[in-house]
C-alpha cells in the first residue's frame, strides 16, 4: 500500500502547473462517469479508493495489517485399545525379543456373582409389627405401660424351658415400644442356644462375639429392622460372656438406647452376672406348658434377679 501511495504522489507532481502556483487545466468529466460520489475535480486525478467514498484512512502498517485467524486444529481422538489374541502377542514379543519366550497361561478365571446378603425376616408371630391393631398387640402395649411405671432401662426375658420362645416376647415388646418414638434394641445374650439370628434369617450377620473379639465395631453389629426405632444385635453359639464383657455391653447399650430387651438363657442357666445388670426380668412360658414355675422364680430371686412376673404366650390368636 505504501508503494501505491508513492506512485500517486509522483503522478500528481508530474501534472502541469504543479508546484508553481498554476492550477492545472480543468477537464470535464462526463456525469455518467461520476459514480463514486466524490466531486468531479477529484476524478481528474488517478486514485485508489480504500474504504467508503470520501473517507480518509491511515495507511500505516498497524492499521492495514490483516491477521487471518488460523483454522482450529481438530482434537485427535485417543487411540482405542485393542484386545489381541495370545498368538498375536507371542509373535510380536518374538519379533522384538527373539531370546524371550512367552508361555501361554493355563489358569482360567471364572467370574461369579457375589453372594447376596440375606434379607432380615420378621416372623409372622411378631403381631405388634405385622398386626398392630390385633388384640394380642394390645396385650403387649399394656405390658409396656406397666413397665413405664417403674421406668426400667433394660428388661431380661428368660424362658422356663428351651421351647419357651422368649425371643418372640422380646421382639413383640420391642416393636410395640418402637411405635412410640423410642429407640429400642433387642440383644441376644444366650450363647448356649442363640435364636434371634436364626429366627430373623441373620445367621451370617456379625454378632457380640465378633465385637468382643475386635473384628467389627459395635455400630456395625447393629441390624436395622423395618421399624426405624428397633435394632437387633445377634450372638453366636460359644462360651458365655464374662462379667466384664457384660458390664461393658450394657453400659454401651444404656448410652445409645432408651430400652434394652435382652434375650437370656433358660431360667436355670441364667447367671448372677447377667441378672444383676438388668433392671427387670420376666419368666416366659408357653400356655401349654405344665412346668412348675415357683421353684424357678425362687431360684432367680436368690441369684439377684429383679423378677416382675410371668408371661404366658400362645400362637393361637
Amino acid at each position: 500500500m505504501g508503494k501505491m501511495l508513492d506512485s500517486l504522489v509522483r503522478i500528481v507532481q508530474q501534472q502541469p502547473g504543479h508546484g508553481n502556483g498554476v492550477n492545472p487545466p480543468h477537464r470535464e468529466v462526463p456525469k455518467e462517469r461520476c459514480t463514486t460520489g466524490v466531486s468531479p475535480s477529484c476524478e481528474s486525478l488517478p486514485y485508489i479508493e480504500v474504504g467508503a467514498p470520501g473517507h480518509m484512512i491511515d495507511a500505516s502498517p498497524d492499521v492495514l495489517a490483516v491477521r487471518v485467524p488460523k483454522a482450529p486444529v481438530a482434537a485427535k481422538e485417543p487411540p482405542v485399545p485393542q484386545m489381541l489374541p495370545f498368538s498375536a502377542v507371542r509373535e510380536e514379543v518374538k519379533r522384538r525379543s527373539p531370546t524371550l519366550t512367552l508361555v501361554e497361561p493355563r489358569a482360567k478365571i471364572t467370574l461369579e456373582a457375589w453372594p447376596a446378603t440375606p434379607v432380615l425376616r420378621i416372623p409372622e408371630e411378631i403381631v405388634t409389627h405385622h398386626h398392630p391393631e390385633h388384640a394380642a398387640s394390645k396385650e403387649y402395649s399394656s405390658l409396656l405401660s406397666r413397665l413405664k411405671s417403674t421406668n426400667p432401662h433394660s428388661v431380661l426375658f428368660c424362658g422356663t424351658t428351651l421351647g419357651a420362645d422368649s425371643t418372640l416376647v422380646a421382639l413383640n415388646l420391642a416393636f410395640a415400644a418402637g411405635r412410640e418414638d423410642a429407640r429400642i434394641v433387642v440383644v441376644d445374650t444366650d450363647c448356649g442356644n442363640p435364636t434371634l439370628a436364626r429366627m430373623t434369617n441373620s445367621e451370617k450377620a456379625p454378632g457380640l462375639h465378633d465385637v468382643l473379639a475386635g473384628n467389627v465395631a459395635f455400630a456395625d453389629a447393629l441390624q436395622d429392622t423395618p421399624c426405624a426405632n428397633v435394632h437387633l444385635i445377634m450372638t453366636q453359639a460359644g462360651t458365655p460372656f464374662s462379667r466384664e464383657a457384660l458390664q461393658w455391653l450394657f453400659a454401651w447399650l444404656r448410652h445409645e438406647f432408651q430400652l434394652v430387651c435382652a434375650i437370656g438363657p433358660t431360667a436355670k442357666a441364667a447367671g448372677a452376672d447377667l441378672l444383676s445388670l438388668c433392671d427387670a426380668m420376666y419368666l416366659v412360658d408357653s400356655s401349654r406348658s405344665d412346668v412348675d414355675v415357683a421353684p424357678l422364680a425362687n431360684d432367680l430371686l436368690a441369684k439377684g434377679g429383679k423378677l416382675r412376673g410371668l408371661i404366658r404366650w400362645s400362637t393361637e390368636y
